[in-house]
């Protein structure tokens, strides 16, 4: 039980115990509280207040798990007392019936009926407190110094003898009993017949009475009334100790009826138990292959992910000597540029000098020559600017399943049809995107178109690279075109079908290596759907490239307008684009390119 409330802190020097193991504790409380509240209802195992003895040995502290102000008995008004002075015997006469009855009923319990006939025992009416209606007995199986112990149980509850004068604390005043249990419950039937009898002696007694009665006139109907309430209340407690007595006797029945069926199942389980270790047996026999088999797999994955891991060291190393190769063929393309504009500069020098000195001997009017860009404050012109210093543009496209919807439809259709398969689980990443019925070209087939005439668009002194999106885990990186190589790579291009997989970190790191970024300015355009697929953080590769390259502007033309990959533009100082409609990607394109496109001024 949980205390919750503390009655009284009271001194134990004037009271002994009846009990025969000694003074009630804690232990026996918390035993006979489980007991009661198993047979009766839960509120009458508060009859007993839990003791709490102090350090010292001669306090104890009195706890209930009631809820309330603790009243002493003795001070309730009249109306009170008696109300709860008659729950307080209803109370001990049940607890002495269950102390009666409980080696027939509880056998396992039986040696708590004598400890729980002597809790009976308390010493008088100034150990009981009132909580809420409810009463509970403190020094419950004690009694006052000098007094003699009762001899057993009785039929009622003795009176409290008068408190003490100049007591200190609240002493000990009467002993108090509980009544006792009916007989055994195989005299059941014999018992109906003797209150059958009794109940026609009773009748036979009032008519003798009503004879006898003096004055002889009239009959006394106050007494008969009293005398047949009395016999009504003797009636209904035979009754109710008759129907606990059955009660009893239909619990030991259907124990012994489960009992009986435990036993024939008994041999069942047997066989059952027989069965299992023989399959135990067998299963111990095979626990060697299971092991051999076990290691096998085991060397399996080792070799697997071996396996996978030289794959993945090959794939960097072929990376790595792409990128290296595309470095060199990219310095021989600068060479070759600037060696190129040096021949043009020289060869410009020339016809202008040998203009002008036509100039001079036909005396004609003198033209101004063409004041350079950068004398304006204007952007130089291709040709004007060294080679080295002309931008750089790699393009990252992604040909993932999702650039297989039509173009005709809208960014909220491709968005609406992507959840829906979502879903559904129409594709996932073994099955693919399954596309809608529309007429029109795709996405990638659009983007490509806009692709190879932005870069047939571009100056003759800018470099164009291409990393495709297809599988994860890497992108791939189909090499670095300069203007001359500009058909091979619009054939590139134009070979692209869309696939599975969107590795945009690994795109957006290997589009990095090819542009300068450094000296010269470097433009990446991302044509993705936004998402990476393949475990990357887009958003940190970003940051990393303009870290080792400032230089570097990322431009992202977001094909369904997620806005996944805004933060790869920002972290760069690029921009974030989305086609207005299926129509507008070429547009959308140039615009994202406009950096190394040739500036406005230019002839």
């Amino acid at each position: 039980m949980v205390r919750q409330l503390r009655i009284a802190r009271l001194d134990a020097s004037g009271f002994v115990p009846t009990l025969g193991d000694g003074a009630a504790s804690a232990d026996l409380h918390q035993r006979l509280d489980a007991l009661i509240r198993r047979h009766l209802p839960e509120v009458t195992a508060s009859l007993f207040a839990e003791p709490a003895p102090a350090a010292d040995g001669r306090m104890i502290e009195w706890y209930s798990d009631l809820a309330g102000q603790p009243v002493p008995l003795t001070a309730l008004t009249s109306q009170a007392y008696e109300k709860a002075r008659a729950v307080l015997n209803e109370r001990l006469k049940s607890l002495a019936a269950l102390a009666d009855r409980l080696p027939r009923i509880d056998p396992s319990a039986a040696d708590l009926a004598g400890p729980l006939r002597q809790a009976l025992t308390y010493p008088g009416e100034e150990s009981v407190y009132v909580i809420g209606g409810q009463p509970v007995i403190v020094f419950w199986g004690h009694q006052r110094q000098g007094a003699v112990p009762p001899p057993g149980p009785v039929s009622s509850v003795a009176a409290a003898e008068p408190i003490a004068d100049g007591a200190a604390v609240v002493p000990p005043a009467a002993v108090a009993a509980a009544t006792t249990a009916a007989g055994p419950r195989r005299l059941w039937p014999l018992g109906l017949l003797a209150l059958l009898a009794l109940v026609g002696l009773a009748g036979y007694g009032l008519v003798a009475f009503d004879l006898m009665r003096w004055p002889p006139w009239g009959p006394d109907y106050q007494a008969l009334l009293r005398t047949a309430k009395d016999e009504e209340q003797t009636l209904r407690s035979r009754m109710a100790e008759l129907e606990a007595n059955v009660r009893d006797a239909l619990a030991l029945c259907a124990l012994q009826a489960r009992l009986a069926a435990a036993r024939a199942d008994e041999e069942p389980l047997r066989q059952q138990v027989d069965a299992l270790n023989a399959q135990l047996a067998a299963e111990r026999e095979l626990c060697p292959l299971k092991e051999q088999l076990r290691a096998a797999r085991d060397e399996g994955a080792a070799l697997t992910r071996s396996l996978d891991s030289v794959q993945s060291k090959l794939a960097k190393a072929i990376a790595s000597c792409k990128r290296k190769a595309e470095l060199a063929r990219k310095k021989e393309r600068d060479e070759q540029r600037r060696a190129e504009a040096e021949r043009r500069e020289a060869e410009r020098a020339a016809r202008q000098a040998e203009e002008e000195a036509k100039r001079q001997a036909a005396k004609p009017p003198v033209d101004q020559p063409r004041t350079p860009s950068a004398a304006k404050g204007l952007p130089p012109c291709p040709g004007e600017r060294p080679p080295e210093e002309a931008p750089d543009v790699a393009i990252v496209l992604d040909s993932s399943g999702s650039m297989g919807f039509p173009a005709s439809m809208t960014n909220t259709d491709v968005r609406s049809e992507i959840a829906r398969q979502i879903m559904q689980g129409v594709f996932g990443p073994a099955a693919g995107m399954v596309m809608p019925r529309q007429s029109g070209p795709s996405r990638l087939e659009e983007a490509k178109k806009g692709i190879n005439n932005v870069v047939r668009s571009l100056p003759q002194d800018v470099d164009a690279g291409l990393v495709v999106l297809k599988r994860c885990p890497m992108a791939d990186n189909l090499g670095f075109f300069s203007p001359s190589q500009r058909g091979a790579l619009t054939r590139q291009v134009d070979s692209l079908r869309p696939m599975q997989g969107t590795p945009l970190a690994q795109g957006i790191a290997q589009a990095g290596e090819m542009v300068d970024g450094v000296k010269a300015p470097g433009v990446i355009v991302v044509i993705s759907d936004g998402e990476d697929s393949c475990g990357g953080d887009p958003c940190q590769a970003a940051r990393a490239l303009k870290a080792a390259k400032p230089k570097v502007t990322i431009n992202v033309v977001d094909i369904v307008g997620s806005n996944a990959a805004r933060c790869v533009a920002q972290v760069t100082g690029g921009q974030i684009l989305t086609p207005e409609d299926g129509l507008a990607f070429e547009k959308t394109i140039r615009k994202a390119t406009t950096e190394a496109l040739k500036p406005p001024h230019c002839p």
